[in-house]
């Protein structure tokens, strides 16, 4: 190793002489700096021979604009890194970074020192510390540390003014997340498997396009995921008129579900795995809604499902406490699923009256219930790719082969 880095590497900020000024290093010394510091080999670096670096031009994780300058580098598919990530003594030029290592880092990654003129970073996988929001250079417009361990609060407040995505997901950061004030810029935030709490507002977010499958059909919107997560409350009030879906499944969402709370644009809501008790109206949903997932939550009382809307295609509600008996007849016509498993129903009592047969009805699950019948018969078409299922229940028989008991 040269004298000029070892020099470097080994200078002391508290030896009076001040911190040193990586500023005014070559690129190609500040580049052999990073490499040093991290401790490991970086392929294609190094001449196999000399075991000298070779000129960054011909490093195969470095990208150079016509000036000579560093704009992108990347470290990818190496074992653990032994040393220090030190984002300093990086090229100031440098506009998109990517660091993905199996294992992380065994020392907390700061984000202080990242290069002025960054636009595009990417961490993974397994790093951890903490992000102050307020350090990030300006000019980035995308950060991508999903996968990994950070840890502690964020202040939305202050992200970059001109960022567009900021995926945060499967980290552990935690506390309020103050989506209030959010870029204009910002077109894709995902926040969802962490430990943010208290209540959401959503007025600001903006919604992605996703994605959902009914058996071989499909359909689109534009939602929210909060997923995983330990808010107790959405501020339904709020809710951006552009968001149709919202999925916050695993959160502690606590208190009575009020359907009539619920944004009339809404097309999809999962809300299973939380807290929610009391009863459910479902003549109160949005008229829009065509997909509801509500399962394992403390939800009771008897179900009318003659007053559905229209739309409704999906309705899942296993493991709550409902209970009585309930009404098949007049399912919308492109209802295609529902789940009332392991809750108390006591009824259909004796049969299954499922009038017109909706279109594309594949499935009726009333496993684990309190059903008590010799003879169940279903009355009206049911077809042949349909299911109806009912074991778990104390029944005698049934008569059709596509009902199980």
């Amino acid at each position: 190793m040269c004298l000029l880095i070892h020099s470097f590497l080994s200078a002391d900020p508290s030896d009076g002489l001040g911190r040193p000024d990586y500023a005014l290093l070559p690129q190609q010394t500040l580049m052999e700096l990073f490499s040093e510091k991290v401790k490991f080999y970086f392929y294609g670096a190094k001449d196999s021979k000399t075991d000298c670096y070779k000129d960054i031009s011909r490093w195969r994780s470095v990208e150079l604009n016509d000036r000579g300058e560093v704009v992108s580098f990347g470290i990818s598919n190496y074992s653990s890194c032994e040393g220090e990530i030190d984002f300093q003594l990086l090229p100031s030029t440098v506009q998109r970074l990517e660091i993905s290592l199996p294992s992380g880092a065994k020392e907390p990654l700061s984000f202080h020192g990242l290069p002025l003129s960054l636009k595009a970073l990417t961490i993974g996988k397994q790093f951890h510390g903490k992000i102050e929001t307020a350090c990030l250079p300006r000019q980035t417009e995308s950060i991508d540390i999903h996968g990994n361990r950070f840890t502690g609060s964020l202040d939305f407040r202050t992200l970059p003014p001109e960022i567009r995505e900021l995926n945060l997901s499967d980290n552990d950061f935690s506390g309020c997340a103050d989506c209030t004030n959010l870029p204009k810029t910002l077109v894709i935030l995902e926040v969802h498997t962490n430990r943010f709490s208290g209540v959401i507002d959503l007025s600001a977010i903006p919604p992605k396009l996703m994605r959902d499958y009914e058996e071989l059909n499909s359909f689109t919107s534009f939602g929210v995921s909060i997923e995983n997560n330990q808010f107790d409350k959405i501020a339904w009030e709020t809710v951006n008129k552009r968001i149709n879906r919202i999925d916050a499944n695993m959160n502690e969402l606590t208190g009575l579900f009020e359907a009539k709370k619920l944004p009339h644009h809404l097309q999809v809501l999962k809300v299973s795995n939380n807290h929610y008790e009391g009863p459910l109206s479902l003549k109160d949903l949005p008229r829009l809604l065509r997909w509801l997932e509500a399962s394992s939550n403390r939800l009771n009382g008897r179900l009318d499902l003659t007053v559905l809307p229209d739309s409704m295609r999906i309705l899942t509600l296993s493991r709550n406490g409902f209970q009585g008996p309930i009404n098949l007849s007049a399912l919308p016509n492109t209802f295609g699923r529902l789940d009332l498993s392991f809750n108390k129903i006591t009824g259909p009592m004796g049969e299954i009256r499922l009038g017109k047969t909706p279109t594309n009805l594949k499935f009726i699950d009333l496993r684990d219930n309190k059903i008590r019948e010799e003879r169940v018969s279903v009355r009206g078409v049911l077809k042949k790719s349909s299911m109806i299922d009912l074991r778990g229940n104390e029944i005698g028989s049934v008569n059709r082969d596509n009902v199980r008991i």
